[in-house]
């Protein structure tokens, strides 16, 4: 994932490193999904 704000404005992508690719999401993700995916991706 990524995230970039600049205190107005978020931005949440949710990153493919395998396809080079990056989706934007509308919210940011819940936090157990994020260590869900990252565990998934070892």
């Amino acid at each position: 994932y990524l995230m970039v704000t600049n205190g107005i404005n978020h931005y949440y992508c949710q990153m493919n490193l395998e396809e080079q690719r990056y989706q934007f999401l509308k919210e940011i993700p819940n936090y157990q999904n994020i260590i869900d995916s990252a565990s998934s991706a070892e």
